[in-house]
C-alpha cells in the first residue's frame, strides 16, 4: 500500500537553475523517456516548494496535459512526492495542488496518503485545506485516513483525537484509517488502543474494518482489551465474521483459560463459529491433545462450527497424519454437518489425493451419505481419473439417496466426452435402471452437447425423444450451435419439438442459428413454424435477436413468414423494434402495419424500440412520438424499453425525451414507471430528485419509486457497506417520503422485506421514521402483517424496543 517514490532532488535543483527555453526542453524530455519521466517528476515534487512561481505553472501544465492520456508517470511520481513535502509549501502553492486533487480522482489518489501522514507537521491553516478535502473527496478521504493511521502510533494525543474525530464522521477516512491499523496496532499504546477500540463501539461497519486483526492480534492484547473485544464480537456480527477468520489461526497461542474464553464465544454466537471454524481446520496440526479435544467437543455441540471447521479439514485433507485423519472419520461418523461438510471440502483436495487415500475417501462416502453427499460431484467429476474398481465404487455409491445419485451424475455427465467407450458403457449400464440417474446424467450432458461425439448425440436426442420431461429439462441446451449438428440430428431435433410443446428453448436457438442454416434446413424448419405456434414464437424470437446479422433478403424472409403467422410475427417483434434502422423503407412499412393490427405485437416492438431509442435519428424519433400518440399498446412497450436503458443514458436530449414521454403519455408512465423499482437506485442523484418531484403529479410513477427507493436503502445501506452513499440515500429516502404520502406508504410496507439486510444502525433509523411519518408507518404496519414471518427474532425484539406491535401470530411464536 505503501507507495515508492523518488527522494533525488539533484534534478529538481538542476531545473531551477534552467531558463525558460530550458526548463521547456528539460519537461519535453518526460514525453519520450519513460524512465527519466518518473525521476524528474519524483524530483520536482520534492523541489516544488522552492520552485518559482513560473516554474510551478510549467510543471503544473504539464500535469494536466498528462492526466488527459494515458501515460501518467511523471504526474504520479510527482503527485506522490510533492504530498511529502506538502507542510513546507506556502498556502498558494498548497491550493494549486489541491485544485488538481479536485479535478482529478487519480492525482488525489496519489498525493492524499502522504498528506495524511504528513499531517501533523501541517499549519492551521494547511489541516483546514486538507479536511476540506477530506469533505469533498471519498478517495482523498479514504487515503489521507490510511497515512494518518500509518502514523498513529507516533501522534500526540491532540493529533489521536482529531483523528478519531474524522474518522466518527466520514466512513472512507474511518474504513482506510482502521485498514492501515492492521500493521501497527500492536505498536499503539494502551490509551492509543482504547481510543480505537472506543471508535468501533460507535458502528457496526467499523468494529467489522478491525475485526480480523483484533483475532490475529487477540493472543498479545491485554485482559482488559481482550474483554472489551469479546464485549464487541457478542453484538456485532460483521466483527464477529471477520475476527473469527483469525482468531482460529493463531488459537493454539493463546493459553487455555484463552481458548475456553474464544470457544465459549463460539458457542453463544453462531457467525463466529462457523468462521472460526473453518480458519482453526488450517491450524488443527498445531494444537496440543487438550485443545484438540476441546475443539472436538465444540464440534459435536455446534453445527455452524462443525461446518467450517469441517470443510476446512476437507480442504486440507492430504496434509493430515494418520492420527487426525482417525478423529475426523469419527468424528463423521458422528457429526452430519461435519460429515457432510468435510466432504464438500474435499472436492478441492480429493485430485491430490493418492489411490490409497482415495479408497478411504470412497469407503467412508459408501458407508456415510451426509459424508458421499458432500463429496459426490467430484467423485462425478473425477471418474475418468480413477481406477476400473474406484469407478465401479462411485457408480454403487451412486445407488445411495436420491441426492448424491444425482450429484454424482451430473458430475460424470460434465465429463462423459472423456470416457472410453467402456466407462461409458458401465456409465450407461447404471442409467438404465436408475431414472434418477438418468435424468442428471442427460441433463448435464446436454449442457456439452457440442463436445459429444455422434454416437452419444444420438443417444441425448433418443433420450429427448422418448421422455417429454427430459426433453423440457434438456431443451435449453440442445438447440445452441443447430448448424453444428448433422442433418439427421436436425431432423430428429425439429422431430422433437413438434410433438413437444416444451420445447419452445430449441425453438429460440435454431432462431440465433439461422443465418447459418442451408435452405432446406429453413424450409423445415419454416414447416415446422406453421403447424406448432410454440415453435414458431420462439424461432420469431430468436431471429429477431440476430436481425442486425441478417441480409436484406432474410429479412424479407422472416416478414413475409410474419405477415402469415401470428405466433412468429409476436416472436420476431421486440427484435424488430430494436433493430428498425436496419430494416428499408419498404419494410418499415410492413411492420408498422402489424403494429397496427396486433396489439402484442405492438407492444413488445416499441419495447424493443425503447431499449435502442438513444440511437434513433430525430426522424425516427418523431415517427416513435407519432405511434405512440395514437397506440396506447406500442405507448406501453416502448415506456417499458426506455424505462429499462433510462440509467444508462448519458445525454441530456435523451433524458428529456424520455422524461417529455412520461408527462405526455400515462400508458408511457405506467410500465416507465414500473421499470423504476429495478432501475431507480441505478439513475443518477439528480435524476431521482427529478423523479421524486415529477411523482407528486405522476401517480405512475409512485409505486416504482416506492420500491426502488427500499432498493436504494437495501444496496447502500447493507451490513458491510462502507460508503458514505448511504447517508446520502437515507436523506433522498426521508425526504422523498415526507413530501409523498403515497411513496411514504409504498416504501414503508416494501422496507420491511429489507430490514434483515441493513444494518442495525441504520434499522434503527428506518424505524425511527415511522414514528414521525404517518403513512410510513401505516405502511410498515401493512408490510409486517404480511412478512413478519420472515424477520428473525433479534429484528422482531428491535421493533418491539422501538414501540413498533408486531402481528398478533409472530407475537404468540415469539412467547412460545
Amino acid at each position: 500500500m505503501a507507495p515508492v517514490f523518488y527522494q533525488d532532488s539533484e534534478i529538481g535543483e538542476m531545473f531551477r537553475k534552467l531558463g525558460r527555453q530550458g526548463r521547456r526542453e528539460f519537461l519535453d524530455i518526460t514525453k519520450t523517456d519513460w524512465d527519466l519521466a518518473e525521476r524528474i517528476g519524483g524530483s520536482l515534487g520534492i523541489v516544488f516548494h522552492k520552485l518559482d512561481d513560473e516554474g510551478r505553472r510549467m510543471v503544473l501544465e504539464l500535469v494536466r496535459q498528462e492526466l488527459k492520456g494515458e501515460d501518467l508517470r511523471f504526474t504520479k511520481m510527482f503527485g506522490l512526492s510533492v504530498s511529502r513535502i506538502f507542510h513546507r509549501l506556502d498556502n498558494e502553492g498548497r491550493r494549486s495542488v489541491l485544485e488538481l486533487a479536485r479535478e482529478d480522482h487519480r492525482f488525489a489518489y496519489w498525493i492524499s496518503q502522504g498528506m495524511g501522514i504528513m499531517f501533523h507537521k501541517l499549519d492551521d491553516e494547511g489541516r483546514r485545506m486538507v479536511l476540506e478535502l477530506v469533505k469533498e473527496s471519498e478517495i482523498s478521504a479514504g487515503m489521507i485516513g490510511y497515512g494518518m493511521g500509518i502514523l498513529f502510533a507516533e501522534s500526540d494525543l491532540e493529533g489521536r483525537r482529531l483523528t478519531i474525530d474524522l474518522a466518527k464522521t466520514n466512513m472512507h477516512f474511518a474504513h482506510w484509517f482502521l485498514v492501515s491499523l492492521s500493521n501497527t496496532f500492536l505498536r499503539i499504546d494502551e490509551d492509543g488502543r482504547k481510543m480505537v477500540l472506543e471508535l468501533a463501539k460507535e458502528s457496526e461497519i467499523l468494529a467489522k474494518n478491525i475485526g480480523f486483526w483484533l483475532g490475529r492480534f487477540f493472543h498479545e492484547l491485554s485482559s482488559e482489551e481482550k474483554r472489551t473485544v469479546l464485549e464487541l464480537a457478542k453484538r456485532n456480527e460483521g466483527l464477529t465474521n471477520e475476527m473469527g477468520l483469525s482468531v482460529g489461526r493463531f488459537f493454539h497461542e493463546l493459553s487455555s483459560e484463552e481458548k475456553r474464553t474464544v470457544l465459549e464465544l463460539a458457542k453463544r454466537n453462531q457467525k463466529f463459529a462457523q468462521w472460526f471454524g473453518y480458519s482453526l481446520g488450517e491450524r488443527f496440526h498445531k494444537l496440543d491433545n487438550e485443545g484438540r479435544k476441546m475443539v472436538l467437543e465444540l464440534a459435536k455441540e455446534s453445527e455452524s462450527f462443525a461446518g467450517g471447521f469441517g470443510q476446512s479439514m476437507g480442504i486440507s485433507f492430504h496434509k493430515l497424519n494418520g492420527e487426525e485423519r482417525r478423529l475426523i472419520f469419527n468424528l463423521a461418523e458422528v457429526k452430519e454437518k461435519f460429515a457432510e461438510n468435510l466432504g464438500l471440502g474435499l472436492r478441492e483436495s480429493f485430485s491430490v489425493l493418492n489411490e490409497e487415500e482415495r479408497s478411504h475417501v470412497l469407503e467412508m462416502a459408501r458407508i456415510n451419505d451426509h459424508f458421499a453427499q458432500g463429496i459426490s460431484h467430484k467423485l462425478g467429476l473425477a471418474f475418468y481419473e480413477l481406477s476400473w474398481g474406484h469407478k465401479k465404487l462411485v457408480l454403487d455409491i451412486a445407488k445411495g439417496n436420491n441426492r448424491v445419485t444425482e450429484l454424482i451424475a451430473d458430475g460424470i455427465g460434465s465429463v462423459f466426452h472423456k470416457l472410453n467407450a467402456e466407462e461409458k458403457q458401465l456409465v450407461l449400464d447404471l442409467a438404465k435402471t436408475n431414472g434418477d440417474f438418468t435424468r442428471s446424467l442427460v441433463k448435464s450432458m446436454a449442457k456439452i452437447i457440442h463436445e459429444l461425439d455422434e454416437d452419444d448425440r444420438s443417444f441425448l436426442l433418443q433420450i429427448a425423444k422418448s421422455d417429454k420431461n427430459l426433453a423440457k429439462i434438456i431443451s435449453i441446451y440442445l438447440g445452441r450451435g443447430f448448424h453444428d449438428l448433422s442433418r439427421e440430428h436436425k431432423k430428429l431435433l425439429l422431430e422433437i419439438a413438434r410433438t413437444n410443446t416444451d420445447f419452445y428453448n430449441i425453438s429460440i436457438n435454431v432462431g440465433r442459428d439461422f443465418n447459418n442454416l442451408d435452405s432446406r434446413m429453413r424450409k423445415l424448419v419454416f414447416d415446422l413454424a406453421e403447424s406448432v405456434n410454440g415453435f414458431a414464437s420462439g424461432l420469431g424470437a430468436g431471429m429477431g435477436e440476430i436481425i442486425g446479422n441478417l441480409s436484406y433478403e432474410e429479412i424479407w424472409v422472416a416478414l413475409e413468414k410474419a405477415k402469415v403467422n401470428v405466433s412468429f410475427a409476436r416472436g420476431i417483434s421486440f427484435g424488430l423494434g430494436k433493430g428498425f434502422d436496419e430494416l428499408s423503407n419498404r419494410q418499415r412499412e410492413v411492420v408498422l402495419e402489424m403494429v397496427k393490427s396486433d396489439k402484442e405485437f405492438a407492444r413488445s416492438f416499441g419495447r424493443g424500440m425503447g431499449t435502442v431509442f438513444y440511437e434513433l435519428n430525430s426522424r425516427d424519433r418523431e415517427l416513435v412520438t407519432r405511434i405512440a400518440e395514437s397506440n396506447p399498446e406500442f405507448a406501453g412497450g416502448l415506456g417499458l424499453g426506455v424505462g429499462g436503458v433510462f440509467h444508462h443514458l448519458t445525454r441530456e436530449e435523451d433524458r428529456r425525451q424520455a422524461l417529455d414521454w412520461v408527462n405526455t403519455s400515462p400508458e408511457f408512465a405506467k410500465e416507465f414507471g414500473d421499470t423504476l423499482e429495478n432501475t431507480f437506485p441505478l439513475v443518477s442523484l439528480e435524476d431521482k430528485r427529478l423523479l421524486i418531484e415529477m411523482a407528486k403529479v405522476k401517480e405512475e410513477l409512485v409505486q416504482g419509486i416506492g420500491k426502488g427507493l427500499v432498493r436504494l436503502i437495501s444496496s447502500s445501506c447493507k451490513e458491510d457497506s462502507l460508503s458514505s452513499t448511504c447517508g446520502k440515500s437515507m436523506k433522498l429516502f426521508l425526504d422523498a417520503i415526507k413530501i409523498n404520502p403515497q411513496i411514504a406508504r409504498i416504501a414503508g410496507r416494501e422496507i420491511v422485506t429489507e430490514l434483515r439486510n441493513l444494518s442495525r444502525e441504520r434499522r434503527k433509523a428506518i424505524l425511527e421514521m415511522a414514528k414521525e411519518n404517518r403513512d410510513f408507518a401505516e405502511g410498515l404496519g401493512e408490510g409486517l402483517a404480511e412478512f413478519s414471518n420472515n424477520l428473525n427474532e433479534e429484528i422482531k425484539k428491535e421493533l418491539l424496543e422501538q414501540g413498533i406491535p408486531l402481528p398478533a401470530s409472530s407475537e404468540e411464536g415469539q412467547e412460545e
